[in-house]
């Protein structure tokens, strides 16, 4: 797993662009309670198979580097045991669904002991058709 970090400002956030950096911040400064720690640029997914002969670890680094990534892992208070799977996105569109819809339950299936995970889309632009497909998907949907 990757390294968790309290919750709250970061002088930079792996992938992130400047538009998602922004609104991760509005986030955490609009909800300062919502996590007590979170992870970021998670690995998930099947890698990617290499065939050939690549110098010592490389073909290993390039199956590691081609998982899927999750923007962020939100991790609640320990008594309430919930775990959040967060795509962070400029003007959200409805690929944003599927993508952490996905990715949530990559890492559930990858991460057992967390029995709630829960997928969760933050943006900054509103879209009604994103919104109210996040409800039926159930995708959890902040506009920041």
């Amino acid at each position: 797993m990757a390294r968790r970090f309290p919750y709250k400002p970061l002088w930079s956030y792996p992938h992130f662009s400047k538009e998602e950096t922004l609104i991760w911040e509005r986030f955490i400064r609009t909800y300062p309670d919502y996590f007590v720690e979170v992870e970021y640029d998670v690995p998930v997914g099947t890698p990617r198979k290499y065939e050939g002969e690549y110098p010592f670890g490389i073909k290993e680094m390039m199956e590691e580097k081609s998982k899927k990534r999750i923007d962020v892992v939100g991790y609640s208070k320990p008594e309430l045991g919930k775990v959040f799977v967060i795509e962070v996105e400029n003007n959200a569109m409805l690929s944003a669904i599927g993508e952490v819809a996905g990715k949530a339950r990559l890492f559930a299936s990858e991460h057992p002991e967390y029995p709630k995970v829960y997928p969760m889309l933050i943006t900054n632009r509103e879209n009604p058709d994103v919104r109210r497909l996040c409800g039926e998907f159930g995708v959890i949907f902040y506009v920041v």
